[in-house]
Order: C-alpha cells, then sequence, then structure tokens
C-alpha cells in the first residue's frame, strides 16, 4: 500500500456495550472524521444493526473493526457478544 492509499484508508470502529454502541470514523492514521456513542433501548439487536447499517451508508468506510469477541480475554456479556 502507497503513502497515497494510506491517506485515504477510512476506517469504522466500533464497540459494542450493553446499552448500544461507541464508534469512531478515521481517515489515514491521524484525522478523526467522526466519533460518538448510540444509544439503544428498545430491540437493541435489530436497532444496533441498523444504526451501525446507517453509519456504514454515510462514511462508506474501506474498513471496519471490532473486537473479538470470541477471544479468552473478552469480558462482554453474551448479547453484545
Amino acid at each position: 500500500m502507497n503513502e497515497t492509499q494510506y491517506r485515504q484508508l477510512r476506517v469504522l470502529a466500533i464497540d459494542p456495550h450493553p446499552r448500544g454502541f461507541g464508534y469512531a470514523v478515521f481517515e489515514g492514521p491521524a484525522t478523526l472524521v467522526d466519533w460518538g456513542t448510540k444509544d439503544i433501548r428498545r430491540d437493541k439487536e435489530r436497532v444496533a444493526l441498523h444504526k451501525i447499517g446507517e453509519l456504514v451508508r454515510q462514511y462508506l468506510p474501506t474498513v471496519i473493526v471490532v473486537e473479538d469477541c470470541t477471544h479468552r480475554q473478552s469480558r462482554r456479556n453474551p448479547r453484545v457478544r
């Protein structure tokens, strides 16, 4: 990957938690484009996937990053996994 491609790499990082999820969008190695949290109170799985889909459509990330919840050191609750 050359320097121009590296700078144009857009990353959407998702951090699920019991009340919704946090997210951050980066362009290249040092530019934070957006970040925030989405609080979800009802029908959590469906609503969370819908809101994540909205972020994907809005930012068109090159890469989506999420924690490996299957790792033995992951302490996520079963619904978040």
